[in-house]
């Protein structure tokens, strides 16, 4: 794996999420918004299914501090939370220009 100017032997973790990225478009984004630095999103908790999540009870601003194959970590409210790929879907804000994190799990 190329790392810089030098190339080094990739760990089973990183060889693992790069194929995680290959297979899922939310990892990939998730992944190069980390890379790139750009790690602020809006964080939505969504209420019961069928329910208008723009009266959701908790929408935050989060950073995202580490993804892998399974989940990924943000930062909110100076606490650090993980959540599955699974329950939560990537959305845009062209308000604040940031992606959302559209959280539908763990009701």
């Amino acid at each position: 794996m190329r790392v810089g100017s030098t190339f080094r032997v990739a760990t089973d973790a990183e060889i693992i999420l790069m194929r995680a990225v290959e297979e899922s478009r939310k990892v990939g984004m998730l992944k190069r918004r980390l890379d790139e630095g750009d790690t602020r999103v809006v964080f939505w908790q969504l209420g019961e299914q069928g329910r208008d999540f723009t009266n959701s009870p908790r929408v935050e601003n989060a950073e995202i501090i580490e993804i892998n194959e399974n989940w990924v970590v943000l930062k909110m409210s100076g606490t650090r939370r993980a959540f599955p790929y699974c329950e939560f879907n990537l959305g845009w804000d062209p308000e604040q220009n940031l992606l959302q994190i559209l959280y539908h799990g763990g009701h």
